[in-house]
């Protein structure tokens, strides 16, 4: 009694505890090995666990496990044998298992290679799907040790056209700054040339009026009557020395720098950047990729059935949990239902 009692109050508390997997007290019955069924105790019944319900995380004996498995809320569960000798045998339909599904890596008895892998490209046996499993594997790490092995080399190319980008650009900059060496000095070439050409031509013009005032000096000194010539000579030529003094000026020639450069230069701004960035291909972290294999296993030409007066227009087909198709007829408006050999069987 105070068994059952313990029992009882365990169920109506909480059901399951977090560690039932581990063995009970209630389990300790001298002579008895192994985990009790979690539904049958919840009852007040003492039958032995057979599987493990990993999705819902009870014990069940083998009558449990058959109406466990008759639910449609519970078909699907992940339903793992306890004892060594229980992967041997089908949960589900008690038949030895014998099949190995390499698409899915899942040993199964026959029954559920026709009603669950069917469609499956590898199911063969338990030793030959066991080999090819593994050889899939060697195959994938290979593959990723390939494309380990050129993404290393891809660096080491990328690692090596950078500088010689940087190079090219810094040609492309020196080139700019010669060409604006050239012309800033060409240009202040032509300027001084031009100035000092009027300067030039201004002395030329001073020295001729020098002369010119020495020649009328000699020539009208002693003669009054033609002093009023000489002093209008006078005139002229101080109007001329005049102008040129008014028009003298001084020619500053000033040199500057673009103020975005300059920023750059002064504030110690990078002339570039480097970016590391990651680009995921198709197999993303964590994920693995399987070697799928196709082929064509049968075909058929869909033509006018029924009283349709259209030939059929597919525009999506799923598989039925049988392995039979059930497609989507658009132009006529039914669904279609073919058999393995794409026979039709219904609409």
């Amino acid at each position: 009694m105070a068994e059952g009692f313990q029992t009882n109050v365990h169920d109506q508390v909480g059901g399951r505890s977090p560690d039932s997997d581990q063995t009970c007290a209630d389990d300790n019955v001298p002579g008895r090995k192994g985990k009790r069924c979690d539904p049958c105790r919840t009852n007040g019944r003492w039958n032995d666990a057979v599987v493990l319900c990993k999705t819902c995380q009870q014990h069940q004996c083998e009558e449990c496990t058959m109406n466990h498995s008759l639910n449609d809320i519970m078909v699907g569960h992940d339903l793992q044998g306890l004892e060594e000798g229980q992967s041997k045998i089908c949960i589900k339909h008690k038949q030895d298992v014998n099949i190995y599904c390499v698409d899915h890596d899942e040993m199964c008895c026959g029954l559920c290679g026709v009603m669950y892998h069917k469609q499956c490209t590898e199911v063969t046996d338990i030793k030959s799907g066991g080999k090819l499993s593994l050889s899939n594997i060697r195959g994938l790490c290979e593959n990723i040790e390939k494309g380990d092995e050129k993404r290393i080399q891809d660096y080491h190319s990328q690692v090596k056209v950078i500088p010689e980008q940087i190079d090219i650009m810094k040609n492309e900059i020196d080139k700019l700054f010669d060409d604006f060496k050239c012309n800033v000095v060409q240009s202040t070439r032509d300027a001084v040339k031009i100035e000092s050409k009027k300067i030039a031509d201004a002395k030329i013009n001073r020295t001729a009026i020098t002369k010119d005032t020495d020649t009328t000096l000699a020539t009208y000194s002693d003669d009054s009557c033609r002093m009023h010539l000489f002093t209008k000579k006078i005139r002229q030529h101080k109007n001329t020395i005049s102008k040129q003094e008014s028009d003298q000026y001084v020619l500053d020639i000033i040199f500057e720098i673009n103020k975005s450069l300059l920023s750059v230069v002064h504030n110690g701004d990078a002339i570039g950047s480097l970016h590391l960035e990651k680009t995921f291909t198709k197999a993303t972290a964590g994920s693995f990729v399987r070697l799928v294999k196709l082929r064509l296993l049968v075909s058929t030409d869909m033509k006018q059935y029924g009283d349709n007066d259209k030939n059929p227009s597919i525009s999506g087909l799923d598989f039925l949990p049988d392995g039979r198709i059930v497609a989507v007829d658009n132009i006529n408006m039914k669904l279609l239902i073919c058999g393995d050999s794409c026979l039709l069987q219904g609409e």
